[in-house]
């Protein structure tokens, strides 16, 4: 009779594993493939100036750069953001690139496109990356920037030096968001 009972028992169990094990993939890829959640809106003229970045997922645009890296933001006379990304490599030497970010939301101005392509080329329908403002603190002392895809992320600060806190719940909005952070790299700055 015992026999029976478990006999009768295997099958659902078994069936019952394989729900939860399932259960447990999707709930985990859930987040990663629901829609990224942007700030509602941006002040640009709030958001230009100096950042500084605290942490970056690896990308071609700043492979060389291994400290002091810094973004500075001004308004074209197109009312684009110009950009000034600045660091430093591994033989102490001042790395610059320029580039354009162009508003593909105005007047929300929490997602962009943005070129580093030379300045003649830019208008051209290629090279453009998605700049998506996902977490942006009321005095816009710090923010957390990335993509629809989640493959590029940036913690930015205004200050180069920001509290560990702060850091860490920025970076715990970006893995509820479905972010994977195994590869973040964190930009040391001097002490200046």
């Amino acid at each position: 009779m015992k026999k029976n009972i478990l006999a009768q028992w295997a099958k659902p169990m078994s069936n019952l594993g394989y729900a939860v094990i399932c259960m447990t993939l999707i709930s985990s890829s859930w987040a990663k493939e629901s829609p990224l959640k942007t700030v509602d809106k941006v002040e640009l003229d709030q958001y230009l100036g100096v950042w500084y970045e605290i942490a970056r997922k690896p990308n071609s645009l700043e492979n060389q750069c291994v400290r002091d890296v810094s973004f500075s933001y001004t308004l074209s006379e197109y009312g684009n953001m110009l950009i000034e990304q600045r660091c430093y490599d591994q033989q102490d030497q001042l790395v610059q690139n320029f580039g354009e970010a162009y508003a593909s939301n105005a007047p929300w101005y929490n997602k962009f496109r943005v070129s580093y392509l030379p300045d003649g080329i830019r208008w051209l329908p290629i090279g453009k990356n998605q700049y998506w403002i996902l977490k942006l603190d009321q005095d816009y002392k710090m923010a957390l920037i990335g993509d629809p895809e989640r493959q590029y992320l940036w913690l930015l600060s205004r200050e180069p030096h920001p509290d560990a806190q702060s850091i860490k719940a920025y970076l715990d909005y970006a893995q509820a968001q479905g972010y994977q952070l195994n590869n973040l790299i964190y930009s040391p700055h001097g002490q200046n």
